[in-house]
């Protein structure tokens, strides 16, 4: 008997009747499907309903022969299963991890009927890519890499002899709240415990409620347990997080701060924070980090005096000419006064300057944005080819420059179209640098480190595909989280001149980007992608300033095991009918001729997908084909005076 393994496959409860566990589950359907995002698996091939929740597959391209693999491919399962788990932990889910098939798996087409209901198996239409076993292998790899060796406490900075001086002579201030009373009354536990690689959860929902966090390496998602009942202090659940544990271990802020940065010696630390207070430039650079208004809290509650070094400066020795006297700093003031223009002076503001003509702009921060597999991801890659190559883009002039692609969702698949690409265009894809991380752009340490990359390269277009994998753990809907992402992408903007891309999702129920409305504020170009067969529409929807442009029509032609865009007709809106469009004619002309429809009705007889349908519905109204005879909360529709397909 032989045995061959298909692809991999998961299950992933949504909250509802029949479903044992008391923990939360996701909301909904957008919701399991994040899931997958904050686990860092790649797309699933196919997705299906179950009923009482999402089963994602993700398909080999053709079925493996298992063999003495079979303890191997065993074992990237078990691997794929605690990333999905470690995912749903991230968003605050339970998942459930069941590996008996017959128990679980539900054949689309069938009905499920837990808890007394009757609730179809649907196969949804979403069409990801199918994979390689090796592919598969190095996703989960990836997905769950071994923890990282726990590095060592540095030891501390040596106090220098100025420091032991100035401190010496002040020590008369210390009465009074100590350093670390006065950092527990104002930082937060992220200043102290991200500089070491800690990640926070979400919020703790149990009794007391608290903060959630994560040591480096850590896979329990529970290393730790902050703010307990408003206290400031940390619990350590975890052996391995280099820092006292247990439940009788309550470490102050203070306490914590000295084990990560001083090997716990508490009086170091203390120096060290009221050094970095006073203003000392030799401060130890752990303290001197900290935000600077727990600097000033921590000065004045401790009575801190600011710095002045006790080293006098030196005599200067005769006949030799005292050096000229430096300008002082321009003061803040004296920036903005020197900013201010009068109408006059505002034509001296240049105008946007095209990336690609009409449609991105440089020095700009732009979003692409649409639902999961309308092709969002071939647009962006087919802009960043012809802009390193200085291609026209569709008919459009570009400025050719180098590019960055971070490739936080779909590694593989952004292999395979690279490849097609450049045979469709004959043309090496040269001048593209891929950085296949999912960089956080809310951490400021790797923040940090991608604007230095981008400093280096001085790309003019810089593509972050997805935002969701680059801001995992952040709350989209928040326009303090979101706040903080523009500010991220404006960092980077101003390093690089650069237009800036996010690629983004759109919930599944309309059709505007997910999240909170300060990203379409931060926005200079938005630029909504729709899907119907093979036509990809582009709605640029905003230009702050400049024109929008008229909507573009392009196809999705296959091309091996991926596909390419081509256009339509050049520029513009093409004039043709969608696949929808021209079943929705055919059935009004072979059924309701002389009748008439309603919407539903219509539906029911072509059978096509709810958005697809109301999209090509519209649009056949919006071009004079249809007309809509009745009101419009109860639309009837007949054929219109332009009824003739092109």
């Amino acid at each position: 008997m032989s045995l061959t393994f298909p692809g991999l496959w998961a299950d992933i409860d949504i909250e509802g009747p029949g479903h044992k566990t008391t923990e939360p589950l996701p909301p909904d359907e957008e919701a399991a499907r994040k899931v997958v995002e904050a686990a860092s698996l790649p797309e699933p091939t196919r997705w299906i309903h179950s009923g009482g929740g999402m089963y994602p597959w993700w398909l080999l391209a053709e079925p493996h022969l298992l063999g003495d693999d079979l303890a191997q491919v065993e074992e990237m399962s078990r691997r794929w299963q605690v990333a999905l788990e470690h995912g749903a932990k991230r968003l605050g889910y339970h998942y459930g991890n069941v590996g008996d098939l017959a128990r679980v798996l539900r054949i689309p087409g069938t009905v499920n009927r837990k808890a007394g209901l009757s609730r179809p198996c649907l196969l949804l239409p979403d069409l990801g890519p199918s994979y390689t076993l090796a592919e598969l292998y190095a996703a989960a790899e990836a997905a769950t890499p071994p923890p990282p060796p726990t590095p060592p406490t540095p030891a501390p900075a040596p106090i220098s002899a100025a420091q032991e001086a100035f401190w010496r002579d002040n020590d008369s201030h210390h009465d009074g709240p100590g350093p670390f009373d006065a950092l527990a009354e104002v930082a937060r536990w992220a200043d102290i415990l991200e500089p070491h690689g800690w990640t926070s959860g979400k919020d703790y929902g149990g009794e007391g409620g608290g903060e959630i966090w994560n040591r480096p390496g850590g896979t329990s998602g529970l290393s730790a347990l902050c703010g307990r009942n408003g206290v400031p202090s940390m619990v350590v659940h975890s052996t391995e997080a280099g820092l006292p544990s247990g439940g009788g271990q309550h470490l102050t802020m203070g306490r914590v701060f000295a084990h990560l940065n001083f090997g716990g010696d508490e009086s170091s630390a203390g120096k060290a924070l009221r050094a970095a207070a006073a203003g000392d430039p030799t401060a130890d650079r752990a303290a001197a980090a900290l935000p600077a208004h727990v600097l000033s809290h921590i000065a004045t509650r401790c009575n801190i005096p600011s710095w002045t070094s006790p080293i006098t400066s030196p005599v200067q020795p005769q006949g030799e000419a005292s050096p000229e006297p430096t300008a002082p700093e321009p003061s803040l003031l004296d920036r903005l006064r020197a900013a201010l223009v009068d109408t006059r002076g505002l034509d001296g503001i240049p105008d946007p300057v095209p990336l690609v003509d009409g449609l991105l702009y440089r020095d700009s921060l732009a979003w692409l944005h649409g639902k999961p597999g309308h092709g969002k991801s071939f647009v962006a890659l087919d802009w960043a080819g012809c802009i390193a190559g200085g291609l026209p883009w569709q008919a459009h002039d570009v400025v050719a420059g180098p590019v960055v692609y971070l490739v936080a969702e779909g590694v593989i698949g952004v292999r395979q179209r690279v490849r097609a690409w450049e045979e469709w265009t004959s043309v090496e894809m040269r001048g593209v640098s891929f950085l296949p991380v999912a960089v956080q752009l809310l951490n400021p340490a790797q923040l940090a480190a991608f604007v230095d990359l981008l400093a280096g390269i001085q790309p003019v277009f810089v593509v972050v595909d997805t935002q969701a994998r680059v801001t995992v753990g952040a709350d989209e809907n928040s326009a303090k989280d979101m706040g903080q992402l523009v500010a991220a992408l404006e960092r980077i903007r101003a390093t690089t001149g650069a237009c800036v891309l996010l690629v983004h999702h759109e919930s599944r129920a309309g059709d505007n980007m997910r999240g909170s409305t300060a990203l379409e504020g931060a926005a200079e170009t938005m630029i909504r992608v729709s899907k119907d067969g093979p036509h990809i529409r582009l709605d640029n929807t905003k230009q702050k300033n400049a024109p929008e442009h008229a909507p573009l029509l392009l196809r999705l032609v296959p091309r091996g095991p991926s596909a390419v865009l081509e256009s339509q007709t050049g520029v513009g809106l093409a004039e043709e009918l969608s696949n929808s469009e021209t079943a929705i004619l055919e059935a009004m002309r072979d059924s309701f001729g002389t009748t008439g429809a309603s919407g539903a009705t219509l539906r029911d007889v072509t059978e096509i997908p709810k958005t697809s349908f109301y999209r090509a519905l519209n649009l056949l109204v919006t071009k004079g084909m249809l007309e809509n005879t009745g009101t419009d909360k109860r639309p009837f529709y007949v054929l219109g005076g332009n009824e003739d397909m092109p």
